[in-house]
């Protein structure tokens, strides 16, 4: 999880992740309802998970190729969006230990920023050849994030 004072937009592309993970253990369609909002009613499934987006939200998923149906992640692309998300949780973490983050928005940032953004910010902040293991392994898990991304 990220910091207590993380915007409302990474706490939900944070949420969706949690349902998209947990689609694949259970095989099954998930739902996380908004904290504020109570269904009255049952949701007809539209695909693998669902969680509250802003629009903002739905635009840069929208931007990065994924189509959401009422607000539904499709089956087919769960896995490569959920993978997305994990590897740049991993690298906002990375930064963030490094104090190289981006501050409170961490995540967005991330995910918004060009790859060769993040490894410079992360490079100038933090490099050191006695932790060249540790900057091996950020750049695995960059790699994989960009990789994903271009490939779907």
């Amino acid at each position: 999880p990220g910091p207590r004072d993380e915007p409302e937009t990474s706490k939900m592309l944070r949420r969706l992740n949690v349902a998209l993970m947990l689609h694949y253990l259970f095989h099954a369609a998930i739902y996380i309802p908004d904290e504020k909002m109570v269904p009255f009613a049952e949701f007809r499934p539209l695909g693998a998970a669902r969680a509250p987006l802003k629009v903002d939200l739905v635009a840069l998923l929208r931007s990065k190729g994924f189509r959401l149906e009422d607000g539904w992640v499709s089956i087919p692309q769960a896995l490569t969006l959920s993978e997305i998300l994990t590897a740049a949780e991993i690298v906002e973490d990375y930064m963030r230990r490094t104090r190289t983050g981006y501050g409170r928005a961490g995540l967005l940032e991330v995910l918004t920023r060009p790859p060769g953004m993040v490894l410079k910010r992360y490079v100038d902040g933090s490099f050191s050849y006695k932790k060249v293991g540790a900057f091996l392994e950020f750049l695995d898990f960059l790699d994989r994030w960009w990789y994903e991304q271009t490939s779907s």
